[in-house]
Parts: structure tokens; sequence; C-alpha cells
């Protein structure tokens, strides 16, 4: 059975586009999931730990046969493969980050997962992306759409598009 799921990446260090789709081919590669939808890039600042470069962020949605733990392991072993450093401080810079945002209609507290991803409600950079291709859709356990939750933030942080130079003279 396939299960709709939400993906959020990141990165900012390196080539920061390649990254993400290096991930995003790596996903692709995935026996057992499928993506069906990709915001744009968009570029952000750093939260929580601020002295570090600006992410490129972009949320998918995809289809999964796999319970929320085994993607999770799955998302963790390309996170190794493009070579992550997960002994880096805490929301600190990294080449790569996937998180899953939402599984389904699933609510999960463990020690590995939390689904909804427990701080998307405070993460501009997670719901101007999401917005983007799901407005209208309700994580489970909340009353309020991607779309009204971005409205409802009060991040004044700038999340904007991020257009590649090399699309710009395409």
């Amino acid at each position: 059975m396939q299960e709709s799921v939400y993906l959020g990446i990141g990165s900012n260090v390196g080539d920061r586009a390649c990254n993400i789709q290096n991930c995003i081919s790596y996903l692709n590669r995935l026996e057992g999931f499928q993506i069906d939808t990709m915001s744009a890039l968009y570029e952000s600042s750093p939260m929580y730990f601020t002295d570090q470069a600006y992410f490129l962020n972009q949320v998918i949605m995809g289809k999964t046969s796999d319970s929320p733990v085994v993607l999770l392991d799955k998302i963790k072993r390309i996170e190794t493969g493009l070579k992550r450093n997960f002994k880096v401080i805490r929301n600190g810079p990294r080449i790569i980050d996937i998180d899953i945002l939402s599984y389904e209609k699933s609510t999960i507290s463990s020690n590995c997962l939390t689904v909804p991803h427990k701080r998307l409600s405070e993460r501009k950079f997670v719901l101007q992306p999401w917005s983007e291709i799901a407005p209208d859709f309700y994580p489970p356990g909340s009353q309020l759409s991607i779309l009204q939750m971005l409205h409802q933030l009060h991040d004044y942080s700038v999340v904007y598009t991020y257009i590649h130079p090399e699309k710009v003279l395409t």
C-alpha cells in the first residue's frame, strides 16, 4: 500500500543546489518510494544557530510503501551517502538534511522519529515551499492548514524562491 509522505530537504554547505539535486536522485532510486511533486528551491537564513551560511530548502511530496521507521532508515543512509557530518553542532551547517515532515495521517512520537515534524509550525523555510505544493494540507493533529500556519507565523525572516544562475542563462 502506498502512503503519502512529505519530506523537507535542506543544504547550506558547498554547492547547495547540487547537493539537493543529488539527494533527489537518491530518492528517485529508492525502492518503494516515488516522488509526486516538488516545490521550487527556496533560500533562507539559518534558524537557531545563525552563524552559518544561508540554506536552500525544498519540500517534496511522495508515495512510499515503507513504514515510517524503514523510510527514516533509508533517509539516514542517503544523508550518510552524501557525506553528511552528524557530529557538528545541533542545527549547524550540513551538506544535506532530510526530514520526514508528515507521513499519511499518522502521528508518531518515539526516540528516533516524531511525525508530523515537531517544529514545522515555526519554520518558515519549511512552510513557504510546502505551501507552494500543498497549501490546503492539514498535518495530522493540526487544526491549521500549511498555508494558515504560514500566515500565522511571526517569523519575519526572508525566505524567497531561489533561481539558480544557470537556469537564468538558459
